[in-house]
Protein backbone atom coordinates (compact mmCIF):
# COMPACT_ATOMS: atom_id res chain seq x y z
CA UNK A 1 0.00 0.00 0.00
CA UNK A 2 1.12 3.21 -1.15
CA UNK A 3 1.25 5.74 1.88
CA UNK A 4 -1.33 7.72 0.86
CA UNK A 5 -3.71 4.74 1.50
CA UNK A 6 -2.57 4.21 4.90
CA UNK A 7 -3.19 7.72 6.15
CA UNK A 8 -6.66 7.61 4.38
CA UNK A 9 -7.17 4.86 6.13
CA UNK A 10 -5.90 6.03 9.58
CA UNK A 11 -8.30 9.23 8.88
CA UNK A 12 -10.75 6.96 8.29
CA UNK A 13 -10.74 4.75 11.29
CA UNK A 14 -10.13 7.63 13.51
CA UNK A 15 -13.83 9.82 12.40
CA UNK A 16 -15.65 6.35 12.80
CA UNK A 17 -14.83 5.87 16.36
CA UNK A 18 -15.26 9.87 16.74
CA UNK A 19 -18.98 9.37 15.49
CA UNK A 20 -19.23 5.89 17.53
CA UNK A 21 -18.53 8.15 20.75
CA UNK A 22 -21.05 10.94 19.44
CA UNK A 23 -23.96 8.53 19.02
CA UNK A 24 -23.64 6.60 21.76
CA UNK A 25 -23.33 9.36 24.39
CA UNK A 26 -26.52 11.40 23.67
CA UNK A 27 -28.63 12.46 26.48
CA UNK A 28 -31.83 10.31 27.49
CA UNK A 29 -34.88 11.16 28.90
CA UNK A 30 -36.66 8.28 31.23
CA UNK A 31 -39.89 8.79 32.74
CA UNK A 32 -41.21 6.57 35.82
CA UNK A 33 -40.89 6.85 39.12
CA UNK A 34 -37.86 6.22 41.46
CA UNK A 35 -37.10 3.53 42.80
CA UNK A 36 -34.27 3.62 44.40
CA UNK A 37 -31.39 6.32 44.88
CA UNK A 38 -27.38 5.84 45.93
CA UNK A 39 -24.62 7.75 45.55
CA UNK A 40 -23.81 7.26 41.49
CA UNK A 41 -26.95 5.92 40.11
CA UNK A 42 -30.84 5.90 40.36
CA UNK A 43 -33.34 3.27 40.23
CA UNK A 44 -36.22 4.15 37.68
CA UNK A 45 -39.64 2.27 37.61
CA UNK A 46 -40.80 3.05 34.29
CA UNK A 47 -43.33 0.34 33.97
CA UNK A 48 -42.49 -1.76 31.22
CA UNK A 49 -41.08 -3.99 33.41
CA UNK A 50 -41.55 -7.61 34.43
CA UNK A 51 -42.98 -8.17 37.47
CA UNK A 52 -39.49 -10.41 37.96
CA UNK A 53 -36.93 -7.50 37.04
CA UNK A 54 -35.52 -4.88 38.69
CA UNK A 55 -36.19 -1.25 37.62
CA UNK A 56 -33.47 -0.06 35.41
CA UNK A 57 -30.93 1.96 36.90
CA UNK A 58 -28.91 4.96 35.25
CA UNK A 59 -25.97 6.40 35.91
CA UNK A 60 -25.96 10.44 38.27
CA UNK A 61 -23.66 12.78 36.60
CA UNK A 62 -23.19 16.53 36.81
CA UNK A 63 -25.44 16.75 34.03
CA UNK A 64 -28.61 14.82 35.43
CA UNK A 65 -31.57 16.80 36.00
CA UNK A 66 -34.02 15.30 38.05
CA UNK A 67 -37.96 16.84 37.32
CA UNK A 68 -40.97 16.42 38.41
CA UNK A 69 -44.40 16.86 36.61
CA UNK A 70 -41.55 18.50 33.49
CA UNK A 71 -40.29 20.68 35.82
CA UNK A 72 -36.92 20.67 36.56
CA UNK A 73 -36.09 19.98 40.82
CA UNK A 74 -33.71 22.62 42.12
CA UNK A 75 -30.63 20.78 43.80
CA UNK A 76 -31.33 22.97 47.18
CA UNK A 77 -34.99 20.96 46.85
CA UNK A 78 -35.10 19.67 50.96
CA UNK A 79 -34.81 15.65 50.88
CA UNK A 80 -37.66 13.93 52.47
CA UNK A 81 -36.53 10.60 54.16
Amino acid sequence: MSHLMKSLAVVITALTILATAVVLAHETTVKGTVAGIEVKRIQVKTGEEKKTEAPASYPIDAKTRPARAMRPIPSSAPQRC
